[in-house]
């Protein structure tokens, strides 16, 4: 009980911090907007605030996500999920806005249908999570790889990168919440997208594992079992 209260206590400081900067400085704005009488400095304050609000928004929806995982509210809720269908639909997506982006994509899927069972909008995010961290990490004219393979009564998925990579001393606290890995400070993200795939893994009865080197990209592997 003690180390629940020590756990949340911590939690609810660290959300109070990343949630205290976007609103201060979406107040600083909206004021000096309002102090404003140039027209072009005004809009410029007033979209800098639109945007603070949209971060925070993101934030917010980002922590009732991962609260209302970590609470098993969801369980109850576990079907059978075709989840070769939900990656392919997925990787096709993002195979489009790779080639927008003149990053090379490649993604390599069974043949036979395979189910796990489970809440299918908590393992689409799962997906679109790794390959969202896995575009915004890799430079132009990189790779970026999605297979899925069967190992005995699990699945296992695996999104790589040819990106930036993660340094030896952040991959222990990957999955921590907020965590941001200290050659990530120039890329957008709350720090808050591997915590809920762990926690979405975790409560499908899954593994979840990284690989990576700093330059040399990343590798992330989800495996869960096979309904």
């Amino acid at each position: 009980m003690e180390q629940t209260v020590s756990t949340l206590r911590e939690f609810v400081a660290d959300a109070a911090h990343e949630l205290h900067t976007p609103l201060t400085a979406l107040q600083a704005n909206i004021e000096l907007a309002r102090n404003e009488k140039n027209t072009s400095a005004r809009t410029r304050y007033l979209s800098r605030a639109q945007e603070q609000g949209q971060r925070l928004a993101v934030l917010v929806q980002s922590l009732l996500d991962l609260s209302r995982i970590e609470a098993a509210e969801s369980k109850t809720s576990f079907v059978p999920v075709n989840f070769i269908h939900l990656v392919r639909e997925v990787g096709e997506q993002f195979a489009s806005r790779a080639e927008q982006a003149n990053r090379l994509f490649m993604m390599k899927l069974p043949e036979e249908d395979l189910q796990v069972l489970g809440n299918e909008t908590q393992l689409r995010q799962v997906v679109v999570n790794l390959l969202e961290n896995a575009l915004k990490f890799t430079p132009v004219s990189g790779w970026i790889s999605l297979t899925l393979e069967r190992y005995s009564e699990q699945i296992t998925l695996t999104v790589s990168d040819s990106g930036i990579g993660i340094p030896l001393e952040d991959l222990a606290h990957l999955f921590e919440r907020f965590h941001r890995g200290r050659n990530a400070s120039e890329y957008p993200g709350n720090g808050l997208g591997l915590a809920i795939v762990k926690a979405i893994v975790n409560a499908h009865q899954g593994n979840v594992a990284v690989q990576s080197e700093p330059n040399q990209g990343t590798s992330v592997s989800v495996s869960l079992p096979i309904s």
